[in-house]
């Protein structure tokens, strides 16, 4: 948001964001969320991704989040924001991407 700001960065092993990390070996897919509704999604291949979260009631704003899906059966959401412009689009698209260029080489 505006008034937050944080970094998604990686280093060999792992992301992190928002004093959270995960390991990239551990991420077995993502989806790239538009209030909550699914914008994009992959997964390793023979890891299909669960069911989509159930879409939510439309607060009159854009939020983007990427939603990354582990192994072990947990996800994590990395929030992306809600400024206007395509800001929090374009951030959301890079930090999706990004996972999928590690997750599907």
């Amino acid at each position: 948001s505006a008034d937050d700001l944080a970094f998604f960065q990686e280093d060999s092993q792992r992301f992190y964001w928002c004093g959270r990390s995960v390991a990239k070996a551990e991420v077995s897919g993502a989806r790239l969320l538009l209030n909550g509704n699914v914008v994009g999604s992959f997964s390793r291949r023979g890891s299909p991704l669960p069911d989509p979260p159930a879409a939510e009631e439309y607060e009159g704003r854009e939020r983007w989040d990427v939603l990354l899906y582990l192994q072990n059966g947990d996800a994590d959401r990395v929030p992306c924001g809600t400024l206007r412009e395509g800001v929090s689009r374009e951030i959301a698209a890079r930090v999706f991407e990004a996972v999928r260029r590690e997750v599907q080489p």
